[in-house]
């Protein structure tokens, strides 16, 4: 004879409540910017004549700038302080030669994504040793098509960082040194000219 377990009702409606609370702090959303307006308590654009309109932030590449700025291009930068998150937001980039995810701390850069036409490169920052930089995974996908809209998402849970990019590429990459807290995370690029809209961070 089949045994059948039985669950209280106050229990079940614990069960339910608890499942509750974890789904609602899953969807907890730390930041949000769909650029409504030219200022965002915690959007920094820099490095470039970013302008804010109709729900985009766009802004032309500068030679003279990225001269002035040690060869670093225009760059939006998000202050905003986690661990672990699901970042979410969509780019055009039209004639240009990178575009790079970047997640900082306090001493530096954490995890990097650089994306060109012909591939793209994954970088860590190991606190110790001797070099500050190492690569972490390579690829010849072309993760971005000049002068279309492209939706990406960066999951940052411990020491792996999954990046989906449209509906072709998804990938997790996996180091130490990638779970570490967070100050902030930007997006930058090299030149033609790129566009950011729909910024949405949420707690993982």
């Amino acid at each position: 004879m089949k045994s059948r377990i039985r669950i209280s009702a106050p229990a079940l409606a614990c069960f339910l409540i608890l499942g509750a609370i974890g789904s609602l702090q899953a969807e907890t959303e730390l930041l949000s910017d769909h650029f409504v307006s030219p200022k965002h308590p915690a959007r920094r654009a820099a490095r470039g004549d970013w302008q804010v309109k109709e729900g985009v932030i766009s802004c032309p590449f500068d030679q003279e700038l990225y001269k002035k700025f040690k060869d670093h291009g225009p760059i939006v930068f998000y202050d905003l302080a986690y661990r672990d998150a699901v970042i979410r937001f969509s780019f055009k980039a039209t004639e240009s030669t990178i575009v790079t995810f970047t997640e900082n701390n306090a001493e530096g850069h954490v995890f990097r994504i650089i994306m060109r036409p012909e591939g793209y490169n994954v970088r860590a920052f190991p606190p110790e040793g001797e070099k500050h930089s190492i690569q972490a995974a390579a690829g010849k996908e072309a993760l971005f098509q000049s002068g279309e809209w492209v939706d990406m998402q960066v999951t940052s849970k411990g020491e792996e960082v999954t990046v989906k990019i449209g509906d072709k590429f998804e990938q997790t990459f996996r180091h130490t040194s990638y779970g570490r807290d967070k100050k902030n995370f930007s997006v930058s690029f090299n030149e033609g000219t790129f566009a950011l809209k729909d910024v949405v961070v949420k707690a993982y």
